[in-house]
């Protein structure tokens, strides 16, 4: 069952490479059971590395959004239609509701159906590269699929992952998103993002952060520097929060 040609067919009929990650781990664990199988050991794990590699790939990002760009809709859906893996198909939709600004109510509804029933068949928790980086995209198309994504990663014992440093990421990424698209108008996602962090640190520093994407003042930001616990991330808070504010009222009291 775990020949090469075996493996080959089932990432055929499965069309995503979760599952050419599952087939090898279970073959690497089988194999490590007997010193008679340790070459096949090896050779799991070899694909199972190519593999993760394989999983930081944008293969078909820049075409779908140049032809997005373009107006070329049509051509764009059926371009995402004739991707071989699930995975990157469902990216592909990803891009084409967050670029497509004239796309149709209409339109947008059914792509979005086709991203929530594209997920239900794939293991997210075995590509956690990919994963993350559609976690990250789907954050102002479908939040609620992102944080899904998020906890079917962090639910998995193989995945050695930090749910504060994941979802202090994903507030700040939705910071940096609400900021330039002022089409998004629910400015509360990045506090439900921020409510999943555990560690007080941690969300003290996110909070503080996620001004660098805020219409705020000056005496808001030293306020929040002050309630930061250490001069270290005090300064680290304010260097990254100048730049952008440069010609902020009183900008010379954060100097």
């Amino acid at each position: 069952l775990l020949n090469d040609d075996n493996i080959q067919e089932h990432l055929d009929q499965n069309r995503t490479q979760a599952s050419l990650n599952v087939q090898c781990d279970f073959g690497y664990e089988s194999a490590l059971k007997d010193p008679l199988y340790l070459g096949d050991a090896l050779r799991f794990a070899v694909i199972r590395s190519t593999s993760r590699q394989i999983e930081q790939n944008e293969l078909w990002d820049d075409e779908t959004e140049a032809l997005v760009l373009q107006g070329r809709i049509e051509e764009a859906i059926a371009l995402s239609q004739n991707i071989y893996l699930k995975e990157e198909r469902l990216k592909s939709l990803v891009i084409i509701v967050k670029k497509a600004k004239e796309l149709s109510q209409e339109k947008k509804e059914l792509i979005l159906l086709a991203i929530r029933q594209l997920s239900e068949d794939i293991a997210f928790e075995k590509i956690p590269g990919k994963s993350l980086d559609l976690a990250r995209l789907l954050l102002d198309v479908d939040l609620q699929l992102s944080m899904d994504i998020i906890e079917r990663l962090l639910n998995d014992e193989h995945n050695n992952l930090s749910p504060d440093s994941i979802y202090a990421m994903l507030s700040l990424e939705w910071g940096k998103n609400y900021l330039n698209d002022t089409e998004i108008t629910d400015a509360n996602n990045s506090e439900k993002l921020q409510s999943r962090i555990q560690d007080s640190e941690t969300k003290k520093m996110t909070e503080a952060m996620s001004l660098l994407f805020s219409d705020c003042t000056v005496d808001d930001v030293l306020t929040k520097a002050q309630s930061l616990n250490s001069d270290m991330q005090r300064v680290y808070f304010l260097m990254f929060w100048i730049p952008g504010h440069r010609t902020k009222n009183g900008i010379e009291k954060v100097v």
